[in-house]
């Protein structure tokens, strides 16, 4: 699962809240596939509780927001690893939640924090 996140007016935790909220409203609005939409849902409180976002703000400037990113052409995308643990993908750059460490592996098997082709 891959979930483009819109970074060009707001930091990573308010982008992946705002995703959230319109996925929300999606599904108790729509008779579309739910199980897909309970996905997505549970891997964005997946993201919100498990990563440290005023780290990821320190250390990616990027993803602090327009503000302190200056141009706001970022790739950055939300998705699951084989485990289902969120991963952030920043211009090919594998971010995990356990990223203060960079012990942890990305989806692909690089080793968190170094750049990945998959994007």
């Amino acid at each position: 699962m891959n979930i483009k996140l819109d970074i060009s007016h707001h930091c990573i935790e308010t982008a992946i809240r705002r995703q959230y909220h319109q996925t929300l409203a999606v599904y108790f609005n729509t008779k579309r596939d739910k199980q897909a939409l309970e996905a997505r849902l549970e891997l964005m409180i997946d993201a919100l509780e498990s990563f440290d976002f005023p780290f990821l703000r320190r250390t990616y400037p990027e993803l602090a927001g327009p503000e302190l990113a200056g141009s706001c052409g970022h790739d950055v995308h939300l998705e699951a690893d084989p485990q289902r643990r969120p991963v952030i993908r920043l211009n090919g750059l594998c971010i995990t939640a356990k990223n203060a460490t960079h012990s942890t592996r990305c989806p692909d098997g690089h080793p968190a924090g170094s750049r990945c082709t998959r994007f």
